[in-house]
């Protein structure tokens, strides 16, 4: 069963993208639909889905970062040309790298946070709120097919969303019943809730089909379509009436008349000289500050991305002589080391000391004994230092072992007297 509990997550992974695209569809059809009038060929619309489902597949199949990166740009890059041969090119074209750079960044970082249990699915709240928004957006334009699409767009999203949650609970029950003793049926349980998922997969079909063959589906978009334009009429009068609070009773009808032309009737004065001076400073720190902030964010996102990827869950090793368990080195910074930090770019006091170390171990060591850097303790490694260079190496793997295990902060001396000893036994090697 262990094979098919992996397919079983797998499955899992796919069925949330599709039910993510489905949300997806729901917000390309209302935006076809008040812009181009659903003059889009279907086809097009499904490109995203495409899009999701290849980033998926690099991200469990690519190792190398630079590769794993210039994947992910070719693919917003393909969806970016797609849209030039719709009726709207420019608009599209936005529209889909829009999309695509949000399916990129939310691929990058689960495969930076190691994620392996799910993608990650819209939650059914938003994406029952995104296809009422829809419907309304299409009813308003005058679109029954949206609203139509959108309704028989629900019918698969509930039967992808029952389906994926029956494999969770399968998954759960499975993994319940293994810790527990006897043997349970795992086999007919999942083949009889199978049948129940079959069995509302065809019912929900059936119903899609009537619907589609009958008026009732053309009778519910007519209702959404004008509830929608009841819902934006009475928001954009409420907005019109307190707008012309200000201008007394006689202003509110004559605004609600005028409609989104009575901004522009609005009369409008000059601002005082110093007021233009102070928003042109204020506007000038603004944008140095958001571009010391870009390259700031840039810098870090780049130093985390790179460590992250390469990042490996290290063997324990035991640390005899203090009782500690020694684990496979790694110099990035842990979440609860980020505020003790001697400077942006130089990495906390403890890991300095810890790179120190591990420099001067690996060119004490030689490459013909660098396995010994994960068989050994630090102060095991000092049979490989030169006899001049004993105690020098014993007060380096001290500080080491501070930095490691102790917990405590590091201070600016002690990292200058790691690099000191450090310069001293190589000193001596040479």
């Amino acid at each position: 069963m262990g094979r098919g509990l992996r397919f079983l997550e797998d499955l899992e992974d796919l069925l949330e993208i599709f039910l993510n695209f489905l949300a997806v569809l729901c917000l390309e059809t209302a935006l076809d639909a008040l812009v181009t009038g659903m003059s889009t060929p279907p086809g097009w619309l499904w490109a995203p889905l495409g899009a999701a489902l290849l980033l998926y597949l690099v991200r469990r199949a690519v190792g190398n970062l630079p590769l794993f990166l210039l994947a992910h740009a070719g693919i917003v890059w393909a969806l970016f040309s797609l849209g030039e041969r719709t009726p709207l090119p420019l608009l599209w074209q936005i529209a889909f790298a829009f999309l695509g750079c949000v399916y990129a960044l939310h691929s990058v970082k689960i495969r930076l946070t190691r994620r392996r249990d799910g993608e990650g699915e819209i939650a059914p709240a938003a994406a029952a709120a995104l296809a009422v928004c829809a419907c309304f957006v299409c009813g308003y334009a005058g679109q029954e097919g949206g609203v139509s699409r959108i309704i028989g767009l629900c019918f698969p999203w509930l039967c992808g969303y029952f389906l994926r949650k029956y494999l969770q609970n399968f998954r759960s029950y499975v993994g319940m019943s293994r810790r527990g003793t006897g043997a349970m049926p795992e086999r007919s349980i999942f083949l009889a809730g199978m049948r129940l998922v079959a069995g509302y997969v065809a019912g929900s079909a059936v119903l899609l089909f009537l619907l589609a063959r009958t008026p009732l589906l053309e009778r519910i978009a007519e209702a959404a379509g004008r509830l929608g334009k009841m819902c934006l009429r009475f928001l954009l009068g409420l907005l019109l009436s307190w707008i012309g609070q200000g201008e007394g009773e006689e202003a509110v009808p004559q605004a609600q008349e005028a409609g989104p032309a009575f901004a522009g009737l609005m009369e409008r004065t000059e601002p005082p000289v110093w007021l233009e001076i102070l928003e042109r400073a204020l506007t000038t720190a603004a944008a140095l500050a958001m571009v010391a902030g870009a390259v700031w964010l840039l810098i870090s996102l780049v130093r985390r991305m790179v460590r992250a990827f390469y990042a490996r869950r290290g063997e324990k090793r035991e640390f005899v002589r203090e009782g500690f368990v020694e684990e496979e080195e790694f110099l990035g910074p842990d979440r609860e080391k980020r505020e003790r930090r001697i400077f942006p770019a130089g990495g906390a006091a403890d890991i300095r000391v810890r790179r120190i170390f591990l420099k001067t171990a690996e060119a004490v060591c030689g490459k013909e004994e660098a396995a010994a850097l994960r068989r050994c303790t630090a102060r095991e490694l000092s049979r490989f230092a030169p006899e001049e260079g004993k105690a020098e190496w014993g007060s380096l793997a001290a500080l080491y072992e501070k930095a490691r295990y102790s917990g405590e902060r590091m201070t600016r001396e002690e990292v200058r007297e790691a690099g000191k000893l450090s310069r001293r036994i190589l000193h001596t090697i040479k």
